[in-house]
């Protein structure tokens, strides 16, 4: 039985997910839940555990969480690093990009204004530099910054810096525009075969 993704019709945290299952090649079922449905069925304990998306339906169990889906999902398409330090370093790249995603999310959910604006430029001036010279300098040990953050392939830590700067990019335009290395990376990724077409033929939906 293939894996069944259960989320939103958006990227959101779900699309992280999403382009796991393309750079693997591994078919799937993408069940996208409308917005205006999610309300009359979050509750249903059976489906959604803990009443939020996404969810991957697997061999009939139900797994929670994005990035516990995530390392899933990437130790299973050998996406996870060869030992415990390369493993380390990813989760510490991916656990840091969600975070910043985390902040992005903020100001997108912002419903005022003014509140917005002001995370807006705390974002751009203060959280995102700080941690985009913290994976700069991360990506530059390993090869020059020339390769991949970790070892001389394409791992969770690039798909989830990929997913994550894509969000960033469609809030905050132009915050990769001082770190060449890593708007480098982003296109390295962007590029790859199996990724590139699943970008071309994704559903256009809001972040």
């Amino acid at each position: 039985m293939p894996h069944k993704l259960v989320y939103f019709d958006g990227r959101g945290r779900g699309e992280l997910i999403r382009l796991l299952f393309a750079q693997a090649g591994v078919e799937y079922k993408d069940e996208r839940i409308s917005f205006g449905d999610w309300g009359a069925i979050k509750a249903d304990k059976t489906r959604f555990p803990l009443g939020q998306m996404p969810v991957l339906e697997l061999d009939g169990k139900i797994l929670c969480q994005t990035m516990v889906i995530a390392r899933h999902l990437a130790r299973e398409f050998g996406l996870a690093g060869s030992d415990a330090k390369e493993m380390a370093v990813i989760d510490q790249t991916a656990e840091t990009a969600i975070d910043l995603q985390s902040s992005i999310f903020e100001v997108a959910f912002a419903k005022d204004e003014a509140v917005k604006a002001e995370k807006l430029k705390k974002f751009t001036e203060v959280q995102a530099p700080k941690v985009l010279a913290f994976f700069t300098m991360w990506l530059k040990k390993n090869g020059e910054g020339k390769g991949f953050m970790v070892g001389d392939k394409m791992t969770l830590a690039d798909i989830t810096l990929y997913s994550v700067f894509e969000k960033v990019e469609g809030i905050a335009p132009g915050v990769l525009a001082d770190y060449p290395e890593l708007k480098a990376l982003n296109d390295r990724v962007a590029s790859a075969p199996k990724i590139a077409a699943w970008l071309k033929k994704r559903p256009v939906t809001a972040m």
